[in-house]
């Protein structure tokens, strides 16, 4: 078999998850013999054709710097991820949601993104802030009969709404005219292997942001500095984060704006476009 070298191209991937993941959560047999037959392929003919690798964190950059079979001299840069920040710095019309509130977009899933944990902060502290709601902007699959159920037995059905997923152009000021953007990402390999690329969008809004301590996101915000910071599967870490964000609006104003600074040192459509085209020209 002829080297992706050798036929005058090279082969280059964006990893952004351990490989293995995708398989984790189906229970489908036909799909996961599909997974495993993917993998396999992955390690067996393709892998030994890489030239360059990007990768969103530095535990994948060693993970796959690893894998058995590479070429020698593969190249790997670390992308934690992209955020277009001139799509959340025009200033978008009020949309119809109940203000104030906390806003959560992304999966219905518990395992993955902490929607339980986040349903149940804000149930703890909803007599303490009467007129704040929950908007849970989320697709349906991996737990979204579950979720429902919690709803229902917080009994504060009409506080936490959930939305469904919401179209691309809707995010944006969705996102911006929240009080709070919360993301209890609870730990698990996924956690640790990948980056979150919700929270570039939250950041770019320049609102207070909530989030766990996983992987590597305390490598660019700290707590009361950039974001207020949770402990990973704790409800009152949560809670103790929220109250932070939520309990003085002047210093949460304050947290946001440097938080919309980390993302445009670090996270910026423009800066990782450039150093993704620095690597792929050397």
């Amino acid at each position: 078999m002829m080297s992706s070298g050798e036929q005058g191209f090279q082969l280059v991937m964006e990893l952004n998850e351990y490989e293995d993941l995708g398989g984790m959560h189906l229970s489908n047999p036909l799909q996961q013999a599909r997974k495993k037959a993917y993998n396999h392929l992955l390690r067996a003919r393709i892998f030994p054709l890489l030239d360059r690798c990007l990768v969103m964190t530095d535990i994948l950059l060693e993970h796959y710097r690893s894998v058995p079979g590479l070429k020698p001299g593969v190249a790997f840069l670390k992308v934690p991820m992209t955020v277009d920040l001139e799509r959340f710095s025009t200033r978008w019309p009020e949309c119809d949601y109940r203000k104030p509130y906390i806003a959560y977009c992304g999966t219905s899933s518990f395992a993955k993104d902490g929607v339980d944990i986040l349903i149940r902060s804000f149930a703890a502290i909803s007599n303490q802030y009467p007129g704040l709601n929950l908007y849970l902007a989320t697709y349906w699959h991996a737990d979204g009969p579950r979720m429902l159920e919690l709803i229902r037995e917080t009994g504060l059905g009409k506080r936490i709404i959930y939305l469904g997923p919401l179209d691309r152009e809707e995010i944006p000021p969705f996102l911006q005219h929240a009080s709070v953007l919360a993301l209890p990402r609870p730990d698990s390999k996924q956690a640790r292997g990948g980056f979150p690329t919700k929270l570039g969008e939250y950041l770019a809004t320049g609102n207070p942001v909530c989030v766990t301590r996983v992987g590597e996101i305390p490598g660019y915000l700290h707590h009361d500095e950039s974001a207020f910071m949770a402990e990973a599967g704790s409800v009152d870490s949560f809670i103790a984060a929220l109250s932070c964000a939520l309990g003085d609006e002047v210093h949460a104003a304050r947290v946001g704006k440097r938080g919309r600074a980390v993302a445009e040192t670090c996270f910026s459509m423009d800066v990782q476009a450039k150093r993704i085209y620095d690597f792929l020209k050397a």
